[in-house]
């Protein structure tokens, strides 16, 4: 279900005898009466990265801005975050902006809040990905604004005052209903892209599954195979991946739709 907008940036006080920081905080209580794994996934409608490096990638200033791991896809940059709340149990989103990176910068971005149920992987033979619920699951939700400003006093401490306001939740209503996922939320894969980008030298060929336990590495094959589109010439990308790096594997795409 779509959450909320949210708006983010920070002046940084190093720069300037004040700061200030603009972060995002979703508060989530499970009313379930079992356990439920939350999926909280993070757009990027717009953003500004004045005074960064600007050879560094889009993803790259997400990442030193906010932290965690940042990805594009088609509909343009995201990252998620995932959390096991209990029954009748609480749990709080951040999306906060780092000022402490030590870049003289002051950047800004906006997106929007999207929480879902996903699937799960069965504990049952043949471990596929199921639904945690047949029935609707009820939360309770609040989408907070914090603000920090920040007055540096030499010598420390700092003067730090912060306020919380709220957003508006898409839904209208603090009390929802979300339809648990009966598929995988599938952020398409673009071969072609990754090829190109590789082969120029634009990116470096990423880890992938590099370090990954076996087990973990036959059903990422697994689940990411099943991602592929039948695009004649994405699957031909990704051929011409393969035999470049020597695998004796080839993929050929379905005629039909595949028989449950």
């Amino acid at each position: 279900m779509l959450v909320s907008n949210f708006v983010l940036g920070f002046v940084d006080y190093y720069q300037f005898d004040t700061g200030w920081t603009s972060g995002y905080e979703l508060h989530v209580t499970n009313l379930a009466d079992v356990e439920i794994t939350f999926d909280i996934e993070w757009r990027i409608t717009s953003h500004y990265f004045g005074g960064a490096d600007p050879k560094a990638s889009v993803t790259a200033n997400l990442a030193a801005m906010l932290n965690g791991s940042w990805y594009k896809d088609l509909r343009g940059y995201y990252s998620h975050d995932t959390m096991l709340i209990k029954a009748n149990e609480s749990y709080k989103f951040h999306l906060q902006p780092w000022i402490y990176e030590g870049r003289k910068w002051s950047p800004y971005v906006d997106g929007y809040a999207v929480l879902r149920v996903p699937v799960v992987r069965s504990s049952e033979s043949p471990y596929g990905l199921v639904p945690q619920s047949k029935t609707v699951i009820p939360v309770l939700l609040s989408a907070i604004r914090t603000e920090r400003w920040i007055k540096r006093n030499p010598p420390p401490p700092d003067l730090v005052t912060t306020s919380q306001s709220s957003y508006p939740l898409a839904s209208g209503k603090a009390l929802n209903e979300i339809t648990p996922e009966t598929q995988p939320y599938q952020h398409p894969i673009r071969m072609r892209d990754y090829v190109d980008d590789v082969n120029r030298g634009a990116i470096s060929p990423a880890r992938g599954s590099l370090g990954l336990p076996d087990v973990d590495r036959a059903q990422a094959a697994l689940d990411l195979l099943n991602q592929m589109t039948n695009d004649q010439s994405e699957l031909d990308a990704l051929n011409r991946m393969l035999e470049a790096s020597g695998s004796v594997v080839r993929v050929v795409g379905s005629e039909s739709e595949p028989r449950s």
